[in-house]
């Protein structure tokens, strides 16, 4: 078995792309972006590994995706920057009911 990290480690630098994964509270998320098949291709769907690398410290984030169909790294980079805003969301619900304490 592979590791995300080696996967990871093996992604040429040509593979990885400069994109915004949203609005964050200081303005826009940038970060490097690849990802890899995971999949054996005799099942159904795609499954891929997608990468996220922080810009500035080049720490890596993983982020295990699925779909019934091929999808451009640019649309599994928009999913994976949506789950900040579900995380702000239950942020704020927990400050709101006091259980941020």
């Amino acid at each position: 078995m592979v590791s995300a990290a080696d996967v990871a480690a093996r992604v040429a630098d040509r593979h990885w792309h400069r994109y915004r994964a949203g609005q964050g509270a200081k303005g826009p998320r940038w970060y490097a972006w690849a990802c890899a098949r995971i999949d054996d291709k005799t099942t159904d769907g795609c499954r891929w590994l997608l990468v996220r690398r922080n810009l500035t410290t080049g720490e890596p984030a993983f982020y295990r995706c699925y779909a019934p169909a091929l999808k451009s790294l640019m649309t599994l980079v928009k999913i994976a920057g949506l789950r900040w805003a579900v995380e702000e969301s239950f942020q704020a619900a927990k400050g709101q009911v006091g259980l941020d304490h």
